[in-house]
């Protein structure tokens, strides 16, 4: 019975140290992906910029 207790309780407590790898490896990739996402928005707003500005001066 004593045996029983202490295999549930170390399996226990491997699930839930696997249970937070894997959510830490989720939390990373969301983080990579959105500081992708932001780095190409960023440039996507300073190229409209620029073609904003130079389509401007041919106006004028």
């Amino acid at each position: 019975m004593m045996v029983e207790t202490i295999i549930a309780s170390g399996m226990s407590v491997l699930g839930t140290l696997l249970g937070s790898g894997v959510s830490l490896a989720f939390q990373q990739r969301t983080e990579v992906r959105s500081h992708q996402f932001t780095h190409r928005e960023k440039q996507r707003q300073d190229r409209l910029e620029a073609y904003s500005a130079y389509a401007g001066a041919l106006v004028n």
